[in-house]
């Protein structure tokens, strides 16, 4: 339990403990709540006097009176269940990257020419922020150097310039992303020839990689998305820039969503490298959302106030949610659009979804038979996405399948697709998508 604890977390709470002790409890073994109670408390202490579980709370320099305690022996200073907890194991894959973070500072890796650099930001219409950037990137030769910035910044247009500046140094450079779509959205606006973060290291696990997936010394490599890459999986792939005596370009923001496991990492390389910051929002048609969005990135909780006065959110019970992601599903599909559904358990997805599909059916678009899919059905028409890598898989088009790529069950595609999702227990995270030009989340309190 103590393996499983670090992996979907890189620290948790006892809370956390509780729970993944509780899914443990052998049917039958006990009689009573309060038996059960007993041996999920029971083991919580154990696995937090792990030995390889690290407390991250100071010890109190002096002893706390009795007086000054409550009945479960904390100060009564102390909030009830506030320690937080995390392995050896992830202490030790932080620092080594932290370290080789440091080694790299002065490796003069992947360094572009002045020339190229001024060329690819005046080819690029780029903004001083992002100007300043692109130097930092392209001409500071750290071999990890962090590129961070809030949404519609124009990090991608960066890494465009980035990848301009390089190949017109001659330095060999490829890209990376968590999904097959962000991978895909890489290659396309940035020009930069890009697959999976999992492909790569899957490649790179092998006793004899191809070589077209070992890094050459001084290459360039720009994962995109880095926030939301596990720490183990970010680890692992400084280990082999480094091994490689290549570069390494971590692009995202650690104010966005994180990874669905152990993640953090990111996070911790922004601050500890000075990482190079876009600063303005740039892909907003409208003003007063530019600036609304970077005071949501600060955690301001007035902006939301900015955002029910502009309409974009809307109240009311169940039901009424309910029936208003469905009509702005049907408004997206009647425009041609595609659309984003979020709510807050299956059960409604699937419930929305299948009455979608009935719309699809009764329009034609879609056979009413199909194969079984959980509480759902897939036939000749529906849209598959998929949340987990297989290549073997093949699409329409594709060559397989990839984490967050959509393939359709037949060759027509005449009708604006539409992605149902629900976010994952514990994170709020849900599978990348393509671009989509409308979200509407379903959520009751």
């Amino acid at each position: 339990m103590v393996a499983e604890l670090g992996e979907q977390r890189s620290t948790w709470g006892r809370t956390d403990a509780i729970k993944a002790m509780a899914r443990r409890l052998p049917p039958g073994l006990v009689a009573t709540a309060d038996e059960a109670r007993a041996w999920i408390e029971a083991g919580t202490d154990a696995v937090v006097a792990h030995r390889q579980i690290v407390r991250l709370v100071a010890p109190a320099s002096v002893e706390v009176p009795v007086a000054l305690c409550r009945r479960d022996g904390l100060a009564t200073t102390q909030r009830h269940g506030g320690a937080r907890f995390t392995t050896r194991t992830t202490l030790a894959l932080e620092g080594s990257v932290i370290e080789a973070a440091g080694r790299g500072r002065e490796a003069g890796r992947a360094v572009a020419s002045a020339t190229a650099i001024d060329a690819a930001v005046a080819d690029r219409g780029l903004g001083e922020d992002q100007a300043l950037a692109v130097l930092r990137v392209c001409g500071g030769g750290e071999a990890l150097v962090c590129l961070v910035g809030p949404a519609g910044a124009g990090k991608t247009r960066s890494v465009g310039a980035a990848r301009l500046t390089w190949e017109a140094s001659g330095v060999p450079v490829r890209g990376l992303a968590v999904s097959a779509v962000a991978a895909g959205v890489l290659t396309e606006e940035a020009g930069l020839a890009s697959d999976t973060l999992a492909k790569f290291l899957c490649e790179n696990a092998k006793v004899d990689p191809e070589p077209c997936w070992r890094l050459r010394k001084g290459e360039a490599v720009v994962l995109d998305e880095a926030s939301m890459v596990a720490s183990a999986d970010l680890a692992t792939l400084v280990a082999i820039v480094e091994a490689a005596q290549a570069k390494v370009v971590l692009v995202g923001d650690h104010r966005q969503l994180g990874a669905v496991g152990a993640g953090g990492l990111f996070r911790l390389l922004v601050a500890d490298t000075d990482a190079a910051e876009l600063t303005d929002a740039r892909r907003f048609v409208e003003p007063w959302e530019a600036e609304a969005s970077l005071r949501l990135r600060q955690g301001d909780a007035s902006v939301v106030d900015e955002y029910e006065r502009h309409g974009r959110l809307v109240g009311g019970d169940r039901e009424e949610m309910v029936e208003a992601a469905f009509a702005s599903w049907l408004g997206a599909r009647s425009a041609g659009e595609s659309v984003v559904v979020l709510a807050q358990d299956h059960v409604t997805v699937d419930a929305l979804a299948m009455r979608a599909r009935a719309v699809r059916v009764a329009a034609g678009e879609v056979e009413a038979t199909g194969v079984a899919v959980g509480a759902q059905v897939a036939g000749v028409g529906d849209e598959v996405v998929t949340t987990e890598n297989d290549r073997r898989l093949l699409t329409t088009g594709e060559p397989g399948c990839a984490t967050g790529t959509a393939g359709w069950s037949s060759s027509a595609d005449t009708t604006a697709p539409c992605w149902w999702s629900t976010p994952t227990a514990g994170n709020g995270w849900c599978s990348p998508v393509p671009t989509c030009r409308r979200t509407c989340a379903s959520a009751t309190p």
